[in-house]
Order: C-alpha cells, then sequence, then structure tokens
C-alpha cells in the first residue's frame, strides 16, 4: 500500500512537471533587457566618467588659483557659489591688467607655477601671453555637452574672441550692451543743454569737466578716445580742442562721479555706470547719459578667462571651465554683474533694460584684429595729445 501511495505522488510530480515544461515558451536563452533601456550611450557615458573623475581629483587638489582683473563682487559670488558646488577654493589674485600680465610673465620666466587661470582684460592678456607662448588650449577640456551645443550660445558658437584665430585660447563670459559714461551735475547743467561731444566745447565749461585716465588707465578707458576715432564720429581736432577746455583727470572710479555729484566739475567723460548708479540710487544730483557719437559696442572683457601653462591645479581648472560656463554658472555671473552673457539661455529678470541686447541691432566688437591695428598705430597720438594734462 506504502509503494502504491509512493508511486502515484511520483506519477502526479512527473506530470505536473510535463504540463509546465510544455505549455511554457520555448526559450532561446536568457531574457535581456535591451541595451538602450538600462545604459546610456557610449559618448554619454564617456563624458560623465571623466566628469566625475576630475570632480573627485580637483577636490583631492581643493584649489583653484586665479590672477583676476574684474570686479570684486564678481570674485565674491564665483567663489561662495564653486565653494558650496564642490567645496573646492578659490584664491583670486586682483590687480589692473597690465600688472597680472607683468606679474605672469615675471613668474613664468623664473619657472614659477602658481596661477591656473587669468580673468578679465581679455586684450591685455593675449596680445603679451600668447607670443611668450604661456597660455594653454582651453577648449579640450570642455566636458559638458551643453557646453558645445551650439544652441546656447550668442551667433550660434563657443564665445571665442576675433583675435584670437586659433578659436581655443579664450572665451568670454559677458556680452551686454555697453553703458554710457558721460556723467553730468543736474544743478550745474540744464536739461537738453549737452547732447554731443561738441557741446563741452563751451568756454563756459572750461576747467569744469572731469576725465578718465585715457593715456595710463586700463584698455577701456583709452577706447573713450579711440572707438569714436575709428567709427569716424570724432576726430583728433575735437580732442585736441577738449584738451584746451583743461579737463582733471580723475582715475579713481568712485571719485569720478562723487566729484561731479558735489559739484567740483559739473561733467564726467568714462565714469563707470555702476558706480553712478549707486549714486543715483542714493539721490544724488547726477545723470548717465549717451552722447550722439557715442558708438555703442558689445562689451565682453568682464568674466573673460584664458588657461596658464603647467596649471598647479589642472582638474580643478577643469572643473571650474565646466561649471562656470554652464547655465548654472553663467546665472551666477549674471547676477554678480547684473550683465547678459556669451550664453542665449540664461534669465534677465534680473538685468537692467540697458543692459539687455537689441536682438534687431548689430553692435561693435572692438575686440577685432583691425580695430586692435587701429588703436595700436594710433596710440603715439593719444599719449601726445592727453600728455600736457599730467603735468
Amino acid at each position: 500500500m506504502r509503494n502504491s501511495k509512493t508511486g502515484v505522488v511520483m506519477g502526479l510530480s512527473l506530470l505536473i512537471t510535463f504540463l509546465f515544461h510544455s505549455c511554457a515558451p520555448e526559450a532561446k536563452g536568457p531574457t535581456l533587457t535591451p541595451v538602450t533601456a538600462t545604459v546610456k550611450p557610449v559618448e554619454t557615458v564617456g563624458w560623465e566618467m571623466e566628469w566625475e573623475k576630475a570632480v573627485s581629483e580637483a577636490k583631492r587638489e581643493g584649489t583653484l588659483v586665479i590672477y583676476s582683473a574684474d570686479q570684486p563682487r564678481l570674485r565674491q559670488a564665483l567663489t561662495s557659489s564653486f565653494k558650496e558646488r564642490f567645496n573646492i577654493n578659490l584664491e583670486f589674485t586682483a590687480g589692473k591688467p597690465l600688472e597680472l600680465v607683468t606679474k605672469v610673465i615675471a613668474e613664468k620666466r623664473a619657472r614659477l607655477d602658481i596661477s591656473d587661470i587669468f580673468m578679465g582684460a581679455i586684450t591685455a592678456a593675449y596680445r603679451p601671453l600668447k607670443p611668450e607662448g604661456f597660455l594653454e588650449d582651453l577648449t579640450k577640456d570642455l566636458l559638458l555637452p551643453e557646453l558645445t551645443d551650439p544652441n546656447v550660445w550668442l551667433q550660434k558658437k563657443l564665445p571665442t574672441l576675433p583675435f584670437d584665430t586659433e578659436g581655443k585660447y579664450m572665451l568670454h563670459a559677458r556680452a551686454s550692451p555697453s553703458r554710457a559714461e558721460t556723467v553730468i551735475n543736474t544743478d550745474l547743467v540744464r536739461e537738453g543743454e549737452i547732447t554731443s561731444y561738441y557741446d563741452l566745447l563751451n568756454p563756459k565749461w572750461k576747467g569744469r569737466i572731469a576725465v578718465d585716465d585715457f593715456v595710463f588707465g586700463n584698455v577701456s578707458a583709452a577706447r573713450m578716445v579711440t572707438r569714436p576715432l575709428y567709427m569716424k564720429t570724432l576726430d583728433w581736432d575735437f580732442w585736441k580742442a577738449l584738451v584746451k577746455q583743461e579737463p582733471a583727470v580723475v582715475k579713481d572710479e568712485r571719485l569720478q562721479t562723487e566729484t561731479v555729484a558735489r559739484g567740483k566739475y559739473a561733467i564726467m567723460i568714462g565714469a563707470e555706470a555702476d558706480v553712478t548708479r549707486e549714486f543715483i540710487t542714493l539721490g544724488a544730483p547726477v545723470k548717465l547719459f549717451f552722447l550722439k557719437e557715442d558708438i555703442q559696442y558689445l562689451g565682453i572683457a568682464s568674466g573673460a578667462i584664458a588657461f596658464l601653462t603647467n596649471a598647479p591645479h589642472p582638474n580643478a581648472r577643469k572643473v571650474f571651465l565646466n561649471w562656470y560656463f554652464s547655465r548654472e554658472g553663467m546665472t551666477v555671473f549674471s547676477r554678480a554683474l547684473g550683465s547678459q552673457t556669451s550664453r542665449v539661455d540664461i534669465p534677465t529678470d534680473f538685468v537692467a533694460a540697458d543692459e539687455i541686447r537689441d536682438p534687431n541691432k548689430n553692435y561693435f566688437l572692438h575686440e577685432s584684429p583691425e580695430f586692435a591695428r587701429f588703436e595700436l598705430e594710433n596710440w603715439p597720438i593719444v599719449k601726445e595729445i592727453f600728455g600736457p594734462l599730467y603735468k
């Protein structure tokens, strides 16, 4: 009896096994989820792996050294944002463009590799550093796919500089319309009394005009003279006549507007717009405006960066480059300076109306080889005309 029961049980087991296999679909091998559903394309995995490796190594380096001719508020914004994002310190050495360029050249010739990046003052940096062989291709370190998408950039291309014919040594962050640079004291100058540079030649303004340092100041100051000359809205005779009005040279950016606000001078040519806006907000009797001969250009110097050779922190530099020109980094930049960037996908709700590009306007770009040659050829004349103001 026991054997018969055992036989029945075994028979039922065999029957169930047979029915299970006969009803199941034929298996031709192990079932796999399609590769495209679980694995990203090879090229995507490639940049992600390289990016993760760069971030990891950058955190080990812990620091990035930048020589910067840019404004303090930009340096502060970048330092805090980058530290929060990656826990990497930005060490800025700030200074005037020519001072920093001289510092880089002296260090490199002494075989001292201290700084990773040069920021700001693109013309002042490129012209001396590139021939010396102290600049490195930075495009090779672009990793994030969004940076190689032409649709995010103004003119649908990487924001390189016209004089960088190889298109790989400098990228610019800012692409914002130029600001007015003439300031008047509204208690001393009537509305509509000055609309042209030639109005400044009125004898009543002799000794009552201040000007920026066109000779020993930064490149932008000198361009107050060379831009309208290049575009033929003013000539040398005008500048010679202006010097006869005995304008005072005021170098300090805050004093330029402050002296007008206090009435020491009625007019200032070449004032810093941001500083003037601060005075306007405080209720000072000053007004900032364009004169009809002004050439409105696309400002691109602020925030431009170049890679210096033999970087002491190559991974931190790579991470900064990619973050800086990402949508996140460019938003930090734009908020800090209140300016539009070379990207077209950055919000403008925190940018003043006169800082937003007009899509129907072609702006003068003074970072061109042609204008650079003009500046170089005419620089001796600028120094000759304005030299007497420094005696």
